[in-house]
């Protein structure tokens, strides 16, 4: 089963998968890379990638780091949801984190670090 959200460091050996729900990536502390579609970028404080599903990506850490993320099923029970669920998820890319979403980001992933 896979988690809907979580806390994790990366290894320094790349990695390379895809997977069949939706994944949204935030980087917290230190040095993450991720490679989509030959596409290479840090994921570090403030940025960010937008994974749907089926993307082949490969990712890996440089040292201590930190990053969360996000896991959703593609299909939702949600009518309503459902399309801006599809929009968010066209195409893979990389985004860059406003500061309100850096607050948010930091505060959910410290909630999820005193649950676990």
């Amino acid at each position: 089963m896979v988690k809907q959200a979580e806390v994790i460091s990366l290894p320094e050996s790349a990695d390379h998968h895809d997977h069949h729900h939706h994944q949204l990536v935030f980087g917290l502390e230190g040095a993450t890379a991720f490679d989509i579609s030959g596409h290479t970028r840090p994921v570090g404080s403030g940025m960010g990638c937008l994974l749907p599903c089926e993307t082949d990506h490969a990712f890996w850490g440089v040292g201590d780091n930190s990053i969360i993320v996000v896991n959703l099923e593609p299909v939702q029970l949600d009518p309503l949801l459902q399309p801006r669920i599809d929009a968010l998820f066209e195409k893979s890319r990389f985004v860059h984190c406003s500061s309100d979403l850096q607050v948010l980001i930091a505060a959910l992933s410290r909630e999820m670090q005193k649950k676990s």
